[in-house]
């Protein structure tokens, strides 16, 4: 995961600075026309409904106060897209969604408005960006697999910046309710302990070069039984040391274990159980217990992670998980 935040203390001011000029929720044309319905899908912002056809509605209501509002949807299946356009006195902000999941959010602030600039891209494939502040003036620039992952890892900043944006495409939507749950449910799987230990998954990955097809076959089969928990174990191997066939294997079950299916925190925490990253993002909070259970997930890839010491000071602390995760990244 990449991340840069810059002046901490000056951060800190601007979180106070609510994105959309408004906490209570305003409701926007996505949540007045119902043509779109937005949902998390592995992580990843997904238009999951559209209507058909071609619509276009403007809503000025800037006469009396209010905002200005554009929103463009396509629902045609080989190239659905949606536009939203967004002006108040405090900010000009556009969303545009490319093929249900490519998006990109743009933030810009009023002349006089203390509105913090914001940039969220989530491309394709590859991991989300979200950066606050102008081009000259970058206040945090990070960067996650998903938006889960972004959530668990830069909470204050996402709480107050990126969620209050979010619900304008979808309102009363609580990602950060549903991300406390996903990481009171890590940490109990953690404590409970994991079944499927990435020696186990090397075993199946091995035998899906077997020369039997039966024998194949029968790996494929115990991969998938394995379910979400197994998608984590696949990205920790090192495929430049594997046949076509199990490349391939593994594509397929990544593939069809990912299909379109709505998030929900017991998925999603099934999903990262397995995940270096997220056990890094949980081992630089500042709660003694959970520190713990995080590196004793982070020793089974790395064993040094239990010499981690929870009692450090926090610029020691900052200096192990750094060493922790270049470490971990060189294993991959």
């Amino acid at each position: 995961m990449r991340r840069r935040i810059a002046l901490v203390v000056l951060a800190a001011s601007l979180l106070g600075r609510v994105s959309a000029g408004d906490q209570n929720e305003p409701r926007s044309l996505f949540a007045k026309k119902h043509w779109v319905r937005f949902d998390l899908v592995l992580g990843r912002l997904t238009a999951t409904q559209i209507r058909g056809g071609r619509q276009n509605c403007l809503l000025d209501a800037s006469s009396t106060g209010g905002p200005r509002e554009l929103l463009s949807v396509t629902g045609e299946s080989h190239a659905p897209a949606v536009s939203y356009e967004r002006t108040d006195r405090h900010q000009r902000l556009h969303v545009e969604i490319l093929g249900r999941n490519r998006v990109t959010i743009r933030r810009e602030a009023q002349p006089g408005s203390e509105t913090v600039p914001l940039e969220f891209v989530q491309p394709q494939q590859g991991p989300v960006s979200l950066r606050l502040g102008a081009p000259n003036a970058v206040v945090a620039d990070v960067e996650a697999k998903s938006l889960w992952h972004l959530l668990l890892a830069e909470p204050v900043l996402c709480r107050h910046q990126l969620l209050p944006v979010l619900k304008l495409l979808r309102p009363h939507w609580r990602l950060m309710e549903s991300a406390e749950r996903i990481e009171t449910s890590l940490l109990r799987a953690a404590a409970e302990g994991d079944a499927v230990t990435l020696a186990h998954v090397r075993e199946l990955v091995d035998a899906l070069d077997q020369p039997q097809f039966q024998a194949r076959r029968r790996a494929d089969q115990q991969l998938r039984s394995l379910g979400i928990l197994v998608l984590a174990r696949l990205e920790q191997l090192d495929r430049t040391t594997l046949t076509r066939e199990q490349r391939q294997r593994i594509e397929r079950i990544e593939r069809d274990l990912a299909l379109m299916k709505v998030d929900s925190p017991e998925r999603i925490a099934a999903w990262m159980l397995n995940d270096t990253s997220v056990w890094l993002a949980i081992l630089s909070r500042g709660d003694v217990e959970a520190q713990q259970l995080a590196a004793s997930r982070l020793a089974e890839t790395e064993p040094t992670a239990t010499q981690f010491d929870p009692r450090a000071d926090a610029a020691q602390q900052r200096r192990q998980i750094e060493t922790l995760r270049l470490r971990i990244s060189a294993r991959r």
